[in-house]
């Protein structure tokens, strides 16, 4: 078993042998090995290592030999061949005993010795002085047997140890099914799920005629006992700081208040939103707690304690939980509002008194930057530095560790087997046969770095995280931020800027902030080991000088020109963000471009064409600068290499003219080596330098982003009293946004001195007057979508809105089915809304026509039944064959609410204890006809010019 193995590995060196002098050969070079040396009997071939006697006599053998060829004793090589030649001729005769070289034929049991006798023949042959006289096949199929052994070594490293995909073309079978992403599927693929609830026309028809019968006549709603004190929560929603360790919960008891009363409160989580990153988590963010709190008598205010959990973590989203009121324990009152609406698998509805809790996050991103730090770039990149290693844990220092393997192999593995190979090969006095032996060390020596190079590689990539683990990451973080900032927050920034920050921004902090922090530490390690190796070389001191010269002057270099880059940099970003707005714009409105004459369109292109010339400008003007930055090291790092060329040459030319006997070669060629490695990675490190000067320009942009301040509105402490029946504005003036978006443009509002406007709960109220701008900014402040710059919006406790802008919105990319789902309802109740609304039930909403997405946000807004529902031009995209029906169901929910709804929609018999409390529903004049069911059940009208003030235009 063991000769076997020696076998292999003789196998293996040959081919490696085979391939270096075949490489030498072509090359040009001369390859004097005396062939006799490596001639060994079949006895020293095949002896036992512990056979000490037959090892020395074969060295002896071996020396005699040697001493004989350069005597002149030894036979010719032709000799050789001619006698070889005769033994072939012997060899085809049957009843020969004699091999090539008249040695007796090896037995079935004696393979092992044979395989080696062949191995060495074949080796003294290949490597004849003779080359003419080699043979052809021979020679060329110890280079295959190298290569091709070493090629199963990659290709079995890379398979079995890496499981790379450098191979899976082949080893993948055609026939094998390929992954495919979970895309939606299109509207005409979706499977039809409503055919059983299909309604005939009769029933549709019967459906709208007990609605218009119900809005036609009013409700008669149930008297609640007015003895009894109604118990609710102060406001929808609660804001703590992370760092507050409590959250204060307050309640509010209205009516006589003459008993005492305890309720029971709890803690959970919003079902609706689990898994999303708003969600809070139960024992990391906050605690359940299930407590008692008592309303002593005379007492209308009481306050609960919440335990938060402070969360040592990177930049994050605010999160939200619930607080319910379960029961009366005991005392009387009934539960009040605020309510969220609820559905039971049954298509059942209720309304649970509840308040959302949310924790707002103190974490400045990156990594809790010190606003005192502001104009610092590189301290910002820093910070973001150890923001990333904070985040990535194990994973930052694996990628790291993978690209500081590869300046060892380049610099210190390459260098020295470089330098050892060629001073061995140039001095057979001093190695002699060892020589072979080192060499072919060698030869596994950077075999081995280079197998460690590729897994470096490997570990490197798969843990670096460049796009999911990093730009797919802060581009989630600036999509969460958007979606938790209220109106007035989201107008502090243009949407340009939001879109190109998501676009480019992130993918410059990634590429030229994250990842050139990697290659900086590679580049500072590299030149650090490169000048380690100068100063241990006795005949590389002039390289050392020469490194310790470069590096201050790149140094001073750099920071000399830091304040005109980032200056650069900056108005080259302004003038990209430009054209990014504009083709975004185009890319958006496509389906819209047709309303755009000729004239309107050249001046667009003309537009578009002057904001690129003038980023043109700009980007060549910083282009040039950061190109001309990275020469400084380039020149300093050419230079010295230069002159370590001249010099290193010159001190060569000097020991052989003194024919020293020493070799210096491979130390000059180590020299050279050392100063290539050293330019290289001087230039990586100026050139990653200047990125991340220019990611600090885009870092500062995304840490204005994500630092906005969010939920403004809910930091502020509310009123301790407020009306009970009606919301009242007094004394409130509003100042328009600079950075509204198009057709949602709120309007400055000035109310005059002393002037209280009322809106009454639980009816229809109807708005005019005042411009278009003001009229919406008035809805706003009704639905707590935008807070007043001066005065007070006082609304009742149990009073939440929502709003309905004027044009609709709704969720790209989801069926009209599932845009009532993500409400709340369930699919039967959507889809018999939209049925009877004969909407289709399948249809993206983005492709919807602006009338039947009317009706959807409408629909959207009913199903989360709030108390009340504020809508700017409900009817303004409403086919006019529709606006009846749609009348009518707003209509009946203003007077019962969604349960009165759903009792006709599910045919469900009367229940005498369904809840069913009116609701308020606020409406702008606009578009609403004199004989309209709205305008019939109107009990209420606002005239803002009433209200405002006649110097709003010098105001604004």
């Amino acid at each position: 078993m063991a000769q076997h193995h020696a076998a292999t590995v003789l196998l293996c060196l040959a081919g490696v042998c085979g391939v270096n002098v075949a490489l030498a050969e072509q090359a040009g070079f001369a390859v004097e090995v005396p062939s006799s040396a490596l001639v060994l009997d079949d006895e020293c071939v095949s002896a036992r290592p512990e056979s000490t006697t037959v090892t020395s006599n074969c060295a002896s053998n071996a020396l005699q030999r040697k001493a004989a060829m350069e005597a002149g004793t030894v036979h010719s090589s032709n000799t050789r061949q001619r006698i070889d030649h005769a033994a072939v001729l012997q060899d085809t005769s049957p009843n020969t005993s004699l091999g090539r070289t008249g040695h007796p034929r090896p037995e079935a049991g004696s393979m092992h010795e044979s395989l080696a006798s062949l191995l060495t023949r074949y080796a003294d042959e290949i490597l004849s002085s003779d080359v003419s006289k080699r043979p052809f096949g021979k020679r060329h199929l110890m280079v295959f047997v190298g290569f091709g052994a070493m090629g199963i070594f990659v290709v079995l490293f890379e398979v079995c140890f890496l499981q790379s995909t450098l191979f899976s073309d082949f080893t993948h079978r055609k026939g094998a099914p390929a992954d495919k992403p979970q895309t939606p599927k299109p509207c005409d693929e979706l499977p039809d799920a409503s055919t059983d609830l299909q309604h005939p026309t009769e029933d549709i028809a019967k459906f709208w005629s007990m609605i218009e019968e119900v809005a036609e006549k009013k409700v008669v709603l149930p008297d609640k006992a007015a003895s009894m004190d109604v118990i609710g929560f102060q406001q929808l929603n609660f804001s703590v700081y992370e760092s507050a360790k409590s959250a204060k919960i307050t309640l509010v008891r209205q009516g006589l208040c003459q008993d005492a009363v305890d309720v029971r409160v709890r803690t959970s989580t919003e079902s609706d939103v689990l898994g999303s990153s708003f969600s809070a988590v139960p024992g990391t963010d906050f605690e359940h707690v299930e407590a008692v709190v008592r309303f002593r008598e005379g007492e209308q205010l009481q306050s609960l304690e919440l335990p938060i959990h402070l969360t040592e973590t990177t930049w994050s989203v605010s999160r939200w939980y619930l607080v319910e009121l379960v029961e009366v324990v005991s005392g009387k009152a009934r539960l009040g509002g605020p309510t969220l609406c609820r559905w039971d698998d049954d298509c059942g509805i209720s309304h649970h008194p509840a308040a959302r809790v949310y924790v707002l996050q103190e974490d400045p991103f990156p990594l809790n930057y010190p606003e005192k730090y502001n104009n610092r770039p590189f301290l910002l990149v820093s910070y973001y530095i150890q923001d990333r290693m904070y985040d990535r844990g194990s994973k930052f220092w694996k990628t790291l560790l993978g690209l500081l393997y590869n300046p060892i192999h380049h610099v210190v593995v390459t260098g020295l087997v470089q330098k050892h190979t060629i001073d061995w090969a140039c001095d057979w006095s001093t190695a002699g046969l060892s020589g072979y032996h080192r060499v072919l060390l060698m030869g596994a020596v950077q075999l081995f770095s280079f197998v460690l190079l590729r897994w470096g590689d490997v570990t490197q990539t798969k843990n670096r995280g460049r796009t999911g683990g990093i730009r797919m990451q802060h581009r989630g973080h600036i999509f969460e931020k958007l979606l938790m900032l209220e109106h007035r927050e989201l107008c502090e920034f243009p949407g340009s800027r939001w879109y190109y920050s998501a676009l480019q921004n992130v993918d410059v902090i990634t590429s030229d902030g994250y990842w050139q922090a990697l290659v900086l530490c590679q580049s500072l390690f590299a030149l650090v080991i490169s000048m380690l190796m100068l100063f241990t070389g006795k005949s590389a001191q002039s390289g050392m000088l020469l490194a310790l010269l470069v590096l201050p002057i790149t140094a001073i270099w750099i920071a000399k020109r830091q304040e005109r880059m980032a200056e650069m940099l900056q108005v080259r970003m302004d003038a990209e963000q430009v054209w990014v707005d504009t083709l975004s714009w185009v890319a958006h409105a496509g389906p819209g471009l047709y309303s755009l004459g000729p004239r309107e369109v050249a001046h667009l292109q003309q537009k578009f064409a002057a904001e690129s010339a003038y980023f043109i400008k700009h980007h060549q003007a910083a282009r040039d600068a950061l190109n001309d930055g990275q020469w400084i090291s380039t020149w300093l790092g050419g230079i010295a290499y230069i002159f370590v060329l001249i010099h290193g040459a010159i001190q060569l030319l000097a020991q052989r003219q003194s024919h020293s006997d020493r070799s210096h070669i491979g130390s000059y060629v180590l020299l050279l080596k050392l100063m290539h490695e050293f330019e290289k990675y001087l230039g990586k490190m100026n050139n990653s330098v200047v990125k991340l000067q220019s990611a600090s320009v885009s870092l500062e942009r995304v840490k204005q982003l994500l630092n906005v301040t969010e939920k403004s509105s809910l930091r502020s402490t509310p009123a301790t009293t407020s009306p009970q029946n009606s919301i009242e504005l007094l004394n409130v003036q509003f100042a328009s946004p600079r950075n509204s978006m198009a057709g949602d443009i709120l309007g400055p509002l000035r109310m005059s001195p002393g002037k209280t406007c009322s809106v009454p709960l639980n009816q229809v109220v109807c708005v005019s007057g005042g411009a278009e701008g003001t009229r919406n900014s008035f809805m706003a402040l009704l639905s707590r979508v935008i807070q007043p710059d001066e005065g007070d919006v006082c609304i009742p406790s149990a009073t939440w809105a929502v709003m309905i802008p004027a044009i609709p919105s709704g969720i790209p990319d989801v069926s009209t089915t599932e845009a009532l789902q993500f409400v709340g309802a369930p699919v039967k109740v959507a889809k018999l809304f939209l049925e009877m609304l004969e909407l289709p039930c399948h249809a993206r909403v983005n492709r919807l026509p602006p009338g039947q997405l009317q009706m959807v946000a409408i629909l959207r807004g009913m199903l989360r039944d709030p108390a009340a529902l504020v809508m700017v031009r409900p009817m303004a995209f409403v086919p006019r064959k529709l606006r009846h029906r749609l009348e009518s169901l707003l209509c009946v929910w203003q007077q019962g609410g969604l349960p009165l709804i759903i009792q006709s929609l599910l045919k469900h018999s009367s229940d005498d204890d369904a809840e069913f409390t009116p609701r308020t529903l606020v409406i702008t004049q606009e578009d609403m006809e004199d004989s309209s069911i709205l305008a019939k059940a109107q009990t209420h009208h606002i005239d803002l010019n009433q209200f405002l003030d006649d110097t709003i235009t010098s105001w604004e």
